[in-house]
């Protein structure tokens, strides 16, 4: 019965090979998309752990997914023709995920997902190029040579000034009257005072971007630590646990020399209408708030800096 199929129909053995090698093909096919999703989760909770260790420094994250893409396109991309289906589930992830927490706060950072499609893009022709001819290899090193470059000027920077410009908002408001609990002794200002700069950073000893605040702003306090009209307070709260001694012990193992505070039940903090942590409050010589800065990122390299020419020009 076979026999006499195939002969009256002498193409049925190519046609059922072809079909044969479709099914495997688009098996294959699936497989590929199906470790591509897996390659982006992977990459997604390397990311995330590399933003707990730099304490969320927007560099790390963003080289770190650049490099991490870039390699899973190269791995796509040597396994046949570009599958844009693969590429797409290998992003998703990560794009899902940068987009929810990261630009529902600074929505400027949409580039980041530029450069990371770009760099997939890439990725998916390293192989056909290095195995073609010399302008397509020329082409690919072009496109990442220019890809690397404007990672450095990001990094180096835009970043710092995108950061600055999100989170610093300059005001001329009158403040409110507050009093603070002082936890380190006669030194440390609990009011703002007429002829004074009170420069007030209300913080948790649990808070990750806190604590890397506070090495630059122990160093701005060392920097103006001759004026003695400009004073600073370290603020604690009892939100998350924290009491007026943990902040001591907190601020004594972090060899924190600026003067301690405590703001029961976030009273004070609720007065300047800030509600993230940490937050930095100035209140110039005439009791009008003259800044409110809301968050850190190690990635703004010139905080510091900044901070400092700023309250000199107060």
């Amino acid at each position: 019965m076979a026999c006499s199929a195939i002969c009256l129909n002498p193409d049925w053995a190519a046609n059922a090979s072809h079909k044969y090698e479709d099914n495997v093909a688009e098996e294959g096919g699936l497989k590929k998309r199906l470790i591509a999703f897996g390659l982006g989760i992977l990459v997604l909770g390397g990311l995330f752990g590399l933003g707990l260790l730099s304490s969320g420094d927007i560099r790390v994250i963003y080289i770190a997914g650049a490099v991490a893409l870039l390699g899973g396109a190269v791995w796509l991309g040597a396994s046949g023709r570009p599958d844009w289906i693969a590429a797409g589930l290998l992003v998703l992830p990560v794009f899902a995920v940068f987009g929810f927490l990261v630009l529902a706060q600074i929505p400027a950072l949409w580039f980041v997902l530029l450069f990371w499609a770009i760099a997939v893009t890439i990725g998916l022709f390293v192989v056909k190029a290095v195995h073609a001819r010399a302008l397509d290899g020329v082409a690919v090193v072009i496109a990442l040579t220019a890809l690397l470059a404007c990672s450095l000027w990001c990094c180096i920077s835009y970043f710092p000034k995108l950061l600055a410009d999100r989170l610093n908002h300059f005001t001329r408001e009158s403040a409110p009257s507050f009093a603070l609990q002082p936890v380190s002794g006669g030194s440390a200002p609990t009011a703002w005072k007429p002829g004074k700069i009170l420069v007030m950073d209300f913080f948790a000893t649990w808070c990750v971007p806190c604590k890397a605040e506070l090495p630059e702003l122990q160093a701005a306090y060392s920097d103006l630590n001759d004026k003695s009209d400009i004073q600073f307070v370290l603020i604690g709260s009892d939100v998350g646990g924290d009491t007026p001694e943990r902040v001591r012990t907190f601020a004594k193992k972090q060899s924190i020399t600026v003067p301690l505070a405590f703001d029961p039940g976030c009273k004070v903090r609720g007065k300047f209408g800030t509600l993230g942590l940490p937050s930095i409050i100035v209140i110039d010589r005439t009791g009008r708030v003259r800044l409110v800065r809301q968050g850190y990122n190690p990635a703004e390299t010139t905080f510091r800096r900044d901070f400092v020419r700023f309250l000199e020009t107060l």
